[in-house]
């Protein structure tokens, strides 16, 4: 009976340091699972900050007349990492605005220059490679003057977390001056306006507000036409540029 009694306490010994060394080890096993979970967050969030500094996105706008404007949107890779299953969504608060994709989109290989041709990533998913840029033009037909905003979200695969896709958003106006025609012309037929409207303006505004060639230098006197007409009347030169007074003719 003495000799079962310590076999049972040796069992029960043996249980004990057994459930010990089982508690030890699920508590290692908990603890070096959440410090890996936590290594692949912060490594998740690092490689997302990364494409976010390195990801460029813009547009620009011109007008085509007939209610048309165009939109150039560009998709710049300057990370060292590809973007994969990149995919774009393009949003306007006037839902009357009509969107068309007419011309093919293109892919710029920024170290050699070399362009070809690419799917849409408005409709297919794409890969964009480290230096590459996409291109897309983009067609809005309005029907009326209107101004609105608009925001282009663009998501790829985190290749840290695929689950977890990285999602950019490039916001843009439609102003009214987008949808207007610019050119330059001789002379005004001031009679036909009841008004002037006068002010001064930096030259590099100006030029991207009427979309006066670099190249073109602008002249005291110079004509610009779009809805409403305009006049240079005077340069200023300064430390900081060329300021300009300009008059406006408005019917």
């Amino acid at each position: 009976m003495s000799e079962q009694k310590n076999t049972f306490g040796l069992l029960g010994s043996v249980m004990d340091n057994a459930s010990s060394s089982f508690d030890q080890a699920y508590k290692t096993l908990t603890k070096t699972m959440e410090q890996t979970l936590q290594a692949r967050q912060l490594t998740s969030l690092a490689m997302e900050q990364i494409y976010k500094a390195n990801v460029k996105i813009d547009s620009h706008i011109e007008a085509e007349g007939n209610g048309r404007l165009k939109v150039l949107f560009t998709l710049g890779n300057l990370s060292p990492f590809p973007m994969k299953s990149v995919k774009g969504n393009l949003k306007l608060e006037d839902s009357k605005i009509e969107i068309g994709y007419k011309e093919e989109a293109k892919i710029i290989d920024e170290s050699n220059l070399e362009t070809h041709k690419s799917d849409n990533l408005f409709d297919t998913p794409i890969d964009l490679q480290p230096q590459m840029e996409y291109e897309q033009s983009i067609e809005l037909s309005i029907k009326q003057v209107i101004q609105s905003n608009g925001m282009i979200e663009v998501s790829f695969i985190n290749l840290m977390n695929e689950s977890t896709p990285v999602q950019i958003r490039h916001e843009f106006g439609i102003y009214l001056i987008d949808q207007l025609t610019r050119k330059a012309v001789k002379e005004f037929k001031k009679d036909e306006f009841d008004g002037i409207r006068k002010g001064e303006y930096s030259s590099e505004f100006i030029r991207e507000l009427l979309g006066i060639h670099p190249v073109k230098g602008i002249e005291i006197g110079m004509k610009l036409e779009f809805t409403d007409n305009c006049k240079v009347n005077e340069l200023n030169s300064h430390h900081r540029g060329i300021n300009m007074q300009v008059e406006f003719s408005y019917s």
